[in-house]
């Protein structure tokens, strides 16, 4: 099967999220451009077309509607999935180029290309273009993916997050993926929501990783910058995931948490923020 990925992967934070979407799309055949345009005049019609197309977003505008309109009536079966950076979070509220159905942040690109080849391969639920919002938001966090449950139930989660109700949604996610809850007992995991005085202090985020020894350390993010990634990493936290983590991030990135070596590594949120300083 065929896929396209469109769009300037040279921007920093579409640097990881496009090596990522390579290796997600390692079994087809997989055609790259730059624009839509040279898409549409490179790449002649055939009677299936890609399964799967892919579209970087860097800024807001990028794209015509015009050319979104015609290379959604070329290849009409197609997955689509449009991956857009930080610059573009307003898009949706104060545009409307891109259907909001195909649009996800670059940092869930990998969650949401796994359910479209799933849709492709017949054990997902299709998400239609004309979806609406809370739609999109169950299509992104309802199905799990396939686990041993009891593998994931001996995985103990704590949580060091100041802010009540966000500690219960983290709370009531990691048992829904099927983790279990360090009640009192030492915990495997400790989820971490690290307040802007600590991500700016890599001494107080070390000082974060020693309170909860011999747990290992998982911060969630909003849109992390590469300085804040560093941080992290220097302070051997384990990971950092999306604060609107999908089930199945999560029960990817416990797992891989505890086999994460506390050494210098690339980060799991591939993202950066311009205004970051």
């Amino acid at each position: 099967m065929d896929a396209l990925l469109i769009g300037d992967a040279s921007h920093i934070e579409m640097q990881s999220a496009a090596d990522t979407i390579r290796k997600s799309l390692a079994g087809f055949q997989l055609s790259e451009a730059r624009t839509i345009g040279q898409t549409l005049n490179s790449m002649r019609r055939t009677e299936s077309g890609p399964g799967i197309v892919i579209i970087l977003q860097n800024w807001p505008d990028e794209y015509l509607r015009r050319e979104l309109e015609q290379l959604l009536a070329t290849w009409p079966l197609a997955r689509f999935v449009c991956c857009y950076g930080p610059w573009c979070a307003s898009d949706g509220r104060t545009r409307e180029v891109i259907p909001f159905a195909v649009r996800v942040p670059v940092y869930q690109a990998r969650q949401r290309i796994r359910r479209e080849l799933a849709v492709l391969r017949g054990q997902h639920v299709p998400l239609p273009l004309t979806a609406a919002r809370d739609e999109c938001f169950l299509f992104d966090r309802s199905a799990k993916v396939s686990a041993n449950p009891t593998t994931l139930s001996e995985i103990r989660v704590g949580f060091d997050i100041a802010d009540r109700a966000f500690q219960r949604y983290w709370l009531e996610l990691s048992q829904h993926a099927g983790f279990g809850i360090a009640a009192g007992d030492q915990p495997d995991v400790v989820i971490v929501d690290p307040e802007p005085d600590r991500i700016r202090s890599t001494d107080k985020l070390r000082a974060v990783v020693r309170l909860h020894r011999p747990a290992c350390v998982v911060a969630v993010l909003s849109l992390p910058c590469t300085a804040d990634l560093q941080r992290l990493d220097e302070a051997s936290v384990a990971r950092a995931i999306p604060r609107m983590c999908s089930l199945q991030e999560l029960q990817l990135q416990l797992p891989a948490a505890l086999r994460t070596p506390l050494t210098p590594r690339e980060p799991a949120v591939p993202i950066s923020d311009p205004n970051c300083r």
